[in-house]
């Protein structure tokens, strides 16, 4: 489904959030029902699955923001500038290879010259987590999108970099952590809450049209 309108959006958010909660969900119940002897192995497994979703989430959901604001087809002296930089991405990294200033001078008279032409904002391969979504990473996203994260993201910056994190990347890499049935539950738990407040952040975001720019900009 091609994301035209806020409708789109919020319908294919609440789709992608659908099945990662009932998965979640699921096992989480496998972790408070599982037999003694396999506890200790499903509430690995739980943690690696956890992150999954939240890093799945994470970047579905940007992906699917950028895809919306790209199909309204703005001029660029309509975009937000986080916007205006993304559709320039490929000539900013380009210029950026050359010694000279003339591919400089050429974007830049670009956009003072042709403001009016459509803005076309490439998404498909706009969103990086760096397969490994930190809070320092998930603000950098948020900030290059132009999408305003409240102070509980914050608040569970800890919890994202130590608990959720820094136990995947043992787990993921071969180590011996041992991870309580408590845990494994906590983690999902807040994972959860995570992405619906990352869902609610991106929803706002595409409501109150963040992504086109101030008339006193």
């Amino acid at each position: 489904m091609k994301i035209r309108t806020l409708d789109d959006l919020v319908a294919s958010i609440d789709s992608e959030l659908a099945w990662r909660r009932r998965e979640m969900h699921n096992f989480s119940g496998a972790v408070a029902n599982g037999r003694s002897s396999l506890l200790p192995h499903v509430c690995r497994a739980g943690v690696l699955l956890a992150y999954s979703h939240w890093e799945g989430f994470v970047k579905n959901v940007c992906l699917t923001y950028v895809e919306y604001v790209s199909r309204k087809k703005l001029p660029f002296d309509q975009l937000a500038t986080n916007f205006v930089a993304l559709a320039c991405m490929r000539a900013l990294r380009e210029s950026g290879q050359s010694k000279s200033p003339l591919p400089y001078i050429q974007l830049i008279d670009f956009l003072r010259l042709n403001g009016s032409e459509v803005s076309r904002i490439p998404f498909k391969d706009s969103v990086d987590t760096e397969s490994n979504l930190s809070s320092e990473v998930l603000h950098k996203l948020a900030t290059a999108l132009g999408i305003p994260l409240d102070d509980v993201f914050s608040m569970k910056k800890q919890f994202i970099d130590r608990n959720l994190l820094k136990t995947r990347n043992e787990i993921a890499h071969g180590e011996r952590t041992e991870i309580t049935s408590e845990f494994a539950s906590e983690i999902f738990s807040q994972v959860e809450a995570l992405l619906l407040g990352f869902k609610s952040a991106v929803e706002n975001a595409a409501a109150r049209r963040l992504f086109e720019r101030s008339p006193l900009a």
